[in-house]
């Protein structure tokens, strides 16, 4: 994979910053994803089921709130790289001033809708299925947080200017530090408050302090590490407004249809089923979410990658990225996939059980909805890295019309399946559309817009995952069936995190030789640290 990076004042090789930025974005992931699986047992037992459900429902409610921007923050992404790639320093001086004043202004209105929510949330229209939930709950856990949350996200927007930039910019490492150093401080500050008896209104307090500490710390870093880029309010914008507001109103349809299809859940069982049941399907999405991420983390980076790329009319190099990246992508989800699969009741019991809050059936019923969704949820991940190649290169009106298609649809047949199969019917609604779009409606427009057809991913991506799975998989069942990693016995993390890494080893042994093409293989031998002095160090 060959990466183009903008000029800066620390230039690195093209290669390099790629794995730099992939390297910044799995850290960042990994220690949310380890926060997330730390903390959700935690509260889920201190603060009690119904309290931590409450909760859970404000975020979920809440998760719409991203997409206020837009579509104003990808937008500055990609013309930030891409404007620095073509050194169009005016265009970019006009992007910034832009992307401030509108962040800017978002967040004072957010600021004040907080208040007006604290205040009189009746005259807001709230749906009465909403208003009637937040009456039902105690006042520290409904509208104190909920002003709470509005402030936090008021927060949020006010800096996201400058984590563009750095986004922009393709560096990640910068970014991703800070957000890290922030979220291991607001992990740090949940055991200690949480454990000491404070309440859900602590808990809110401490994650609008994460994104004020996060924010300051991308906002000092950008203008230090960023010289090229003006970060100021004062300046005429030229066309800048147009061009960012066509750009965006796709990517709000596309924001839109991720949340309907993937931030719904909680929300849905809320306000169709037993309240108790929304920690049971949340443990379910969970890992899923946290696989997307983390795959994401990847496919993320070649957004800026692609808009430089497409900036210079590389239409090959984004070919080859895109073949290469869904290859890779395939190669990570399947271990993760397959110990789910095999061994998932094992994990879920490990970060989960709990007699009383989540007792055994809940284990075995979370299991079983997993078994439905995560299958599904892999032909989402193998086109990952088109849809960032297409986002980049400014190709998102089709894909965003066919995933609201999808968000709605999986809305839709969620409420008509829930009364007669419960939560599998939910799990259901969600699986039928995410196959029909990623099987069928995306392949075909990838083809017709950067030219790679079913057969090309099938040959350079799916075949060489299927000849991986074929080899690691029955080693893997193998092994998780001696070590009986379902099993109560062994429903501890500390037993589930080497028998998960086993898993990974396998699939690890089988990429190298089964999955990875030799250019794959030799661009990692030229690029291992642990290489003898004087050896050929080739670059691909």
């Amino acid at each position: 994979m060959t990466e183009i990076t903008p000029d800066s004042p620390t230039p690195r090789s093209r290669g390099g910053q790629l794995v730099i930025n992939v390297m910044a974005n799995y850290g960042y992931f990994v220690v949310g994803l380890g926060v997330m699986f730390l903390l959700s047992p935690f509260l889920n037992n201190h603060l009690g089921k119904k309290t931590f459900g409450d909760w859970l429902f404000l975020i979920g409610l809440t998760q719409y709130f991203s997409l206020a921007d837009a579509g104003l923050n990808a937008a500055t992404v990609k013309f930030v790289s891409q404007h620095l790639a073509r050194k169009e320093w005016d265009r970019l001086e006009q992007v910034m001033i832009a992307s401030l004043r509108f962040f800017l202004g978002l967040g004072l209105l957010f600021a004040f809708v907080g208040i007006a929510v604290w205040a009189a949330p009746s005259t807001l229209g709230f749906p009465d299925a909403i208003l009637g939930k937040l009456k039902e709950m105690p006042p520290e856990t409904g509208l104190t947080v909920l002003f709470i949350i509005f402030l936090n996200w008021a927060v949020e927007l006010g800096f996201a200017p400058f984590n563009a930039a750095l986004f922009g910019a393709q560096r990640y490492d910068l970014a991703r530090s800070m957000a890290i150093v922030a979220r291991l401080a607001k992990f740090a500050a949940i055991l200690i408050l949480i454990s000491a008896g404070h309440g859900v209104v602590i808990l809110a307090l401490v994650t609008l302090g994460e994104a004020f500490l996060r924010g300051v710390l991308e906002w000092i870093l950008a203008r230090r590490c960023l010289p090229e880029i003006p970060f100021r309010l004062a300046g005429a914008v030229g066309d800048t407004y147009q061009v960012f507001i066509r750009f965006s109103v796709w990517i709000l349809i596309s924001n839109l249809a991720y949340k309907l299809l993937l931030m719904t859940d909680n929300v849905l069982v809320q306000l169709t089923r037993q309240e108790a049941e929304v920690v049971l399907y949340n443990t379910t999405m969970t890992p899923i979410l946290t696989m997307e991420q983390l795959l994401w983390a990847l496919a993320q980076v070649l957004v800026p990658f692609a808009a430089a790329g497409a900036a210079r009319a590389e239409g090959r190099t984004l070919r080859e990225t895109v073949l290469r990246g869904s290859r890779i992508t395939l190669l990570m989800a399947l271990p993760m996939i397959t110990y789910l699969a095999l061994a998932g009741r094992g994990f879920i019991g490990a970060w989960m059980f709990h007699a009383e809050e989540f007792p055994l059936e809940d284990v075995v019923q979370s299991h079983s909805l997993l078994l439905v969704l995560a299958p599904a949820f892999l032909l989402m991940f193998l086109l990952q890295p088109s849809i960032a190649v297409l986002v980049g290169m400014g190709r998102i009106r089709v894909p965003a019309f066919l995933n609201l298609g999808q968000g709605i649809a999986k809305i839709v047949l969620s409420l008509l399946l829930v009364g007669p199969l419960g939560l599998m019917g939910i799990a259901l609604g969600t699986v039928i559309p995410l196959v029909i779009a990623n099987v069928i409606l995306l392949p075909w427009y990838v083809n017709r817009v950067i030219g790679i057809r079913w057969r090309d991913l099938l040959k350079e991506a799916v075949l060489p995952g299927l000849a991986t799975l074929a080899v690691a998989g029955p080693l893997a069942f193998a092994f998780l069936t001696l070590v009986q990693a379902g099993e109560e016995p062994l429903w501890r993390l500390r037993f589930q995190i080497p028998i998960a890494l086993g898993v990974a080893v396998l699939f690890l042994a089988a990429s190298w030789f089964l999955g990875l093409s030799r250019e794959d293989r030799d661009w990692v031998r030229a690029r291992w640290p642990f290489k003898k002095k004087g050896s050929d160090s080739g670059t691909h």
